[in-house]
């Protein structure tokens, strides 16, 4: 599985941002998509922003695309990321 971070802006006219952050992995089970997993969020600050960063794993970023689109999820940018753990 591939990592992902992806950008976006939660709708006004929808919920809070922390509650979409969480609801994001329901929302995809009940989506019955099941290769793509989300492994962290951060929420941007100020909140009034309503920005997040996510943290997803998934097969490709097409297969990501077209799951965060079923989902009608906001993005403005998906990134492929490498993990680096520097040297202590």
């Amino acid at each position: 599985m591939a990592k992902f971070v992806v950008y976006s802006g939660i709708p006004r006219g929808q919920m809070d941002v922390m509650t979409c952050a969480r609801g994001i992995p329901e929302v995809l089970k009940e989506a019955g998509i099941k290769e793509v997993k989300i492994r962290r969020c951060y929420c941007c600050v100020p909140p009034e922003m309503r920005k997040v960063v996510m943290e997803f794993e998934a097969p490709s970023k097409e297969s990501l695309s077209k799951a965060l689109a079923k989902i009608e999820f906001p993005v403005e940018s998906i990134m492929e990321v490498s993990e680096v753990t520097p040297k202590q």
